[in-house]
C-alpha cells in the first residue's frame, strides 16, 4: 500500500510543476521530509499451503544415516529417542528489552508436537498442611497364624544348697540271744531211684572157623554191561585231519582256525566230524568203535593256521 500511495503522490507532483518540460534534464531536488505513516492496511488473504517438505532426520541422528548408532544413544537406554537430543543446559542470557506488542496475526497451522523439555528442578517443599481429622476405626483384622515356637531360654542359676539337718539320736543296741538246744536226729530217707545202665562189655573172642560148605551150582550169565572208556588221551594235528593211536577210537573232536598274521581275515569251519579207517565219516547206525580219527573241513586252507583235535579212548 505504501508504494501505491507514493506513486500517486509522484504523479500529482509531476502534474503540478508546469515549468518542467518533457525531455529536459534537470537536477534532482532535495528529498522532502518523511511523511506520516499511513494507516494499517487490511490483512491480506491467507496463502495456499505449501507442498510437503522432505522427511527430516531425527534430532538424535547426528550423521543422518537414519540408524541408531551407539554414539548417538546418549542416555544409554538401548534405543535412540528424543531423550538423546537434549544437550547440556546453557547459561541464562540477559533479559532483552521488551519489544512493542505486534498486531494479532492470522491463526497459523497446527504445528507438530515439540520435543519433551528437560525436567525442571524440584521446587521448595510446601508448608505442612493442618492435621487432618482422625478417621473411623477400621474393622478388626482376622487372627494371624500361630507364630513359631521361640527358642528355649537359658537355664536358670542353680539354687543355694540347703542347710544339713540335725543328726537323729542313735538307737540302743539289743541284747545277744542265747543259743538254742540241738535238735533230734531225723529218720532215714526213702531209697533213691535206680542208677543208669552200665557201658556194654568188651566183645568176646571169635569162635572156631566152621567147615567149608559144598560148592553151589553155576549161576546164569548176567546181561552185558555198558561200554566202558579207558585211557582217554587228546591228540592234536595241523591241517584238517588227525588219527587216533592203534587200538583207540575217536569219541569227540574240535576244529580251530587262526587269522593270518597281519590280517583280520581267517578261514571258517564248515564241518567237524569223526572218520573211519578210510578217512570218511562213519555211516548212520555204526557203533562208536567205527571212528578212528577226527576230520575238519575249512572254507580255505591256510597252512600252519588250522588245527584239529581228537579225544581218543580204549573202548571195552
Amino acid at each position: 500500500m505504501k508504494r501505491i500511495v507514493l506513486g500517486v503522490l509522484g504523479v500529482s507532483f509531476a502534474v503540478g510543476c508546469g515549468a518542467v518540460h518533457p525531455g529536459e534534464m534537470t537536477s534532482a531536488g532535495e528529498p522532502g521530509p518523511m511523511g506520516e505513516p499511513g494507516p494499517m492496511g487490511e490483512p491480506g488473504p491467507t496463502g495456499a499451503i505449501g507442498a510437503e517438505g522432505p522427511v527430516g532426520t531425527s534430532c538424535w541422528d547426528l550423521n543422518m544415516n537414519r540408524m541408531c548408532d551407539s554414539s548417538e544413544d546418549v542416555d544409554h537406554s538401548g534405543a535412540c529417542d528424543a531423550a538423546d537430543c537434549l544437550g547440556p543446559p546453557g547459561s541464562a542470557g540477559p533479559a532483552g528489552p521488551a519489544g512493542p506488542a505486534g498486531s494479532q496475526g492470522p491463526t497459523g497451522l497446527q504445528g507438530s508436537p515439540g520435543l519433551q523439555g528437560a525436567t525442571g528442578p524440584s521446587g521448595p517443599a510446601g508448608a505442612a498442611g493442618p492435621q487432618g481429622a482422625t478417621g473411623p476405626s477400621g474393622p478388626t483384622g482376622a487372627m494371624g497364624p500361630q507364630g513359631a515356637t521361640g527358642a528355649t531360654g537359658a537355664a536358670g542359676a542353680r539354687g543355694a544348697t540347703g542347710a544339713i539337718g540335725a543328726t537323729g539320736p542313735a538307737g540302743a543296741t539289743g541284747a545277744t540271744g542265747a543259743i538254742g538246744p540241738a535238735g533230734d536226729t531225723g529218720a532215714i530217707g526213702p531209697t533213691g531211684p535206680a542208677g543208669a545202665t552200665g557201658a556194654t562189655g568188651a566183645i568176646g573172642p571169635a569162635g572156631a572157623t566152621g567147615a567149608t560148605g559144598a560148592v553151589g551150582p553155576q549161576g546164569a550169565t548176567g546181561p552185558r554191561g555198558p561200554v566202558g572208556f579207558a585211557n582217554c588221551t587228546w591228540h592234536n594235528g595241523t591241517g584238517g585231519q588227525v588219527s587216533c593211536p592203534a587200538g583207540k577210537h575217536a569219541l569227540s573232536g574240535s576244529c580251530k582256525s587262526l587269522p593270518v598274521f597281519g590280517s583280520a581275515n581267517q578261514a571258517s569251519v564248515l564241518a567237524s566230524m569223526p572218520t573211519d579207517e578210510s578217512g570218511s565219516s562213519p555211516s548212520d547206525g555204526q557203533p562208536v568203535t567205527a571212528a578212528f580219527g577226527w576230520s575238519c573241513i575249512f572254507s580255505s586252507p591256510v597252512p600252519g593256521q588250522q588245527f584239529t583235535t581228537a579225544l581218543c579212548c580204549n573202548i571195552d
